[in-house]
């Protein structure tokens, strides 16, 4: 049942971003006049990540949780693993580019970006930077909703010989069908703060009527994804 996905336990890091998103103004709830996702899906709320860009504070927080979540890998990989490559970061462009330079930057790690589209001019080059085949890769994104754009960034660093080990985002609508897909190529995913979180932060605030109207909608949505999957 979709309602169960919301009765599990959270941790307090994910609470404390989410309520860090709540605080500085990069969640939008608009009911009456619906965003418009790029996967054509239409919602009640928009979070606005790039807010966080000009809050030293709170944007501290999510680079310390990827760096810790970065480095995690960067630890864990063997020399084996590694084939004689450093782990880069890369950062889904536009708005997981500035992450992955403050990530790859505390940890002295090569970074790359990974356009939308291929570059028209130039090069024509799709993925930025320096990137060899058989690198070990994780991924930055900023936003996951049905990950859709996450797979074509994954795609696109495999075409140039990278693993993409790990994929990690600053929030995450919690739909399964991202996470879904990128397990069955074998890619680690982890969502620094997510949709169940933002519903607590808004109650732990006193707005149960907006945090109702988006558990609501995220039923729907989830009901109506299950009887397309039948």
């Amino acid at each position: 049942m979709a309602s169960d996905r919301f009765d599990v336990p959270l941790r307090e890091e994910a609470l404390g971003l989410a309520d860090l998103l709540l605080e500085v103004g990069a969640v939008h709830v608009r009911p009456e006049e619906p965003f418009r996702f790029r996967s054509g899906l239409s919602s009640p709320v928009y979070v606005d990540h790039r807010i966080l860009l000009s809050r030293p504070s709170a944007r501290k927080a999510f680079v310390d949780a990827l760096t810790d979540r970065v480095r995690h890998v960067r630890d864990s990989l063997s020399p084996a693993s590694a084939e004689g490559h450093l782990l880069t970061v890369a950062g889904v462009a536009t708005g997981a580019i500035p992450y992955a330079a403050w990530v790859s930057d505390r940890l002295g790690l090569p970074m790359v970006y990974v356009r939308a589209e291929r570059k028209e001019h130039g090069r024509g080059r799709r993925v930025e930077g320096e990137l060899r085949a058989g690198t070990p890769v994780v991924l930055l994104e900023d936003l996951l909703t049905t990950g859709g754009t996450t797979l074509e960034a994954v795609d696109a660093l495999e075409n140039e010989g990278a693993r993409v080990l790990s994929v990690f985002v600053l929030f995450t609508y919690g739909f399964p069908q991202g996470p879904a897909r990128l397990a069955e190529r074998g890619t680690a995913f982890s969502a620094l703060t997510d949709f169940v979180a933002l519903l607590r932060a808004l109650e732990r605030r006193g707005r149960t009527h907006e945090a109702e109207i988006l558990r609501r909608w995220w039923e729907d949505v989830s009901r109506a994804g299950e009887r397309d999957a039948e």
